[in-house]
């Protein structure tokens, strides 16, 4: 019978010891504690850099109902005090919600920004620019090799390789990625391999336009260049696969509704055409 993956908080932490005790000194003792959020402090190696205000305001109102369903993670420092390991988005709900304590397993480690990453990447999608850097951070401070890191977060040699390869984007392409989240990481990698940082940004905007990782391997054979037609493939892709932008959903129905009143032939009202002019207006302000 094939055993299913731990998949809890303790399981994935457990396997996180394990992975980084032959690298970085961690030791799997731990114990569970209700502390004061006052006695707790944020990691300054978490990986995660951003978490949304809403997704917490969210979370903070279930905890006010529920409480906590899930101990956070954290290191002792000194006496009485408390370093986030892994459970950020939870304390930080927590102080939302007012709460003056919170369960948490303390774990001893000398190395907490280690577990934070591991519990991260099992439990939920982690940004792949801030991935990267904190490999490059354990192969600067601590000299771990790509093979040592691969093993740490379960991934291939060349996985690794790839994603510090992000690193060599333009700083542009990682500050308007945060605004992509159809652009996968394969696309990323595809565009960080490029020759010069002109390539980049041209294959970069083909990214946005919606092209697939084979394409994209053309336009880089061909120096950058896209057929005209494989361009507006590539437009009406992105329109047709972006449900979560509803500008672009809705711009699609409005078209499909104009030329379906064009096919009747019959003249707009008053009333229609006003307010096709106050809509082409709001539109012409936009793309000023």
């Amino acid at each position: 019978m094939a055993r299913k993956a731990n998949t809890t908080n303790l399981g994935m932490i457990g396997l996180a010891a394990a992975r980084s005790a032959s690298l970085f000194a961690v030791d799997e003792g731990r114990s569970y504690r209700e502390l004061s959020l006052a006695q707790i402090h944020a990691n300054a190696a978490q990986p995660r850099t951003r978490f949304d205000a809403e997704a917490l305001q969210e979370l903070a109102r279930s905890i006010e109902q529920h409480g906590v369903l899930q101990p956070i993670l954290v290191r002792e420092i000194s006496p009485d005090s408390y370093e986030i390991i892994a459970g950020e988005r939870r304390f930080r709900a927590c102080e939302l919600a007012e709460q003056m304590t919170i369960p948490a397993i303390v774990m001893v480690t000398e190395d907490a920004g280690v577990l934070a990453l591991l519990e991260n990447i099992q439990r939920e999608d982690l940004d792949p620019f801030d991935l990267a850097r904190f490999l490059q951070r354990l192969l600067l401070e601590h000299g771990a090799t790509h093979e040592q890191l691969a093993t740490l977060i379960g991934k291939s040699r060349p996985y690794v390789t790839r994603v510090l390869g992000l690193l060599r984007l333009p700083p542009l392409v990682m500050e308007e990625c945060r605004d992509q989240p159809q652009i996968s990481l394969s696309l990323l990698m595809e565009i960080a391999e490029a020759e010069d940082e002109a390539l980049q940004m041209v294959l970069w905007d083909q990214a946005k336009l919606g092209t697939t990782v084979k394409a994209l391997r053309r336009v880089k054979q061909n120096g950058g260049k896209l057929e005209e037609a494989e361009q507006e493939d590539a437009k009406a892709k992105l329109v047709r696969t972006a449900p979560t932008e509803p500008l672009l959903r809705n711009s699609h129905r409005l078209s499909q509704h104009l030329d379906r009143l064009k096919q009747k032939g019959q003249p707009l009202n008053d009333v229609q055409a006003a307010a096709l002019r106050a809509l082409r207006e709001r539109i012409d302000s936009l793309l000023k």
